[in-house]
């Protein structure tokens, strides 16, 4: 008799560990990301495309709020570019930007494929 209760209670904790992980599998779904059909991908493209910052940034024209989409800058150094164009005048290169104090190589490198001054 002891032996059948232990074996009843043994089955019983696994149906509930195995509904448990169904419920956490569950909740957790939404966070898995799906896989897409291919006529899919162009729509989700073409939104994203549209959501997104400007593949280019104009250094000469862009405010402070579009610059801190570059990496690295923030809200601070974002002000300092466009104080130093106010005071210098407009970039000439895209690596002019790191004559601006506190804009050096390293975040130049980062961001040289999004800059243009034209």
């Amino acid at each position: 008799m002891k032996k059948k209760i232990n074996t009843e209670r043994f089955i019983l904790a696994i149906g509930l560990i195995f509904t448990i992980a169904m419920l956490i599998f569950n909740i957790f779904c939404d966070f898995i990301p799906h896989t897409l059909r291919s006529d899919d991908v162009s729509k989700t493209d073409s939104a994203v495309q549209a959501t997104t910052v400007p593949l280019k940034i104009n250094i000469n024209t862009a405010d402070a709020a579009l610059l801190t989409q570059l990496d690295m800058i923030g809200d601070f150094k974002a002000k300092k570019i466009v104080e130093y164009r106010r005071t210098h005048g407009k970039f000439k290169s895209t690596r002019d930007i790191t004559d601006v104090p506190g804009i050096g190589e390293k975040i130049f490198e980062n961001n040289k494929h999004r800059l243009t001054v034209k």
